[in-house]
């Protein structure tokens, strides 16, 4: 079915102008996108080449972090041992606080027991010195 008047292929021939002025510009910044083999190329010798002087540092610098990995793994350990010994430590001398508070808590019930007897001695005196008053 083709356009009858003129306005018709005007308007026809507007979007296929915006249709391939779209399609074009696409294409080009696709194009751009892509590099140039050759570059890409030398690029790649280039990344080869730097690897090859670099490998020496590469490795000087992963012994280095493994020693150093070493060490902290070694004080983290001594660390734990630390922690255990004074956490026992702290264990004993609560349990020796322990030990001392429930000897005063026993001489405390013990001596107000003898403060009750004392204080039933004193009542029944009072009673007999009031009863030899009468």
């Amino acid at each position: 079915m083709l356009p009858q008047n003129l306005n018709e292929w005007l308007l026809c021939l507007t979007v296929v102008a915006i249709g391939v002025d779209r399609a074009l510009s696409f294409w080009k910044a696709h194009l751009k996108e892509q590099p140039d083999p050759a570059t890409t190329y030398a690029t790649k010798q280039a990344l080869g080449e730097h690897r090859r002087e670099h490998k020496a540092d590469i490795q000087a610098l992963r012994e280095e972090v493994k020693t150093a990995l070493e060490k902290l793994e070694g004080e983290m350990r001594s660390l734990s041992h630390d922690r255990r010994t004074d956490v026992r430590t702290l264990h004993q001398e609560i349990r020796k606080v322990d030990n001392q508070c429930a000897a005063l808590t026993a001489s405390s019930e013990l001596l107000n027991q003898e403060l009750k007897n004392i204080g039933a001695k004193i009542d029944r005196f009072i009673a007999a010195q009031a009863n030899k008053k009468r």
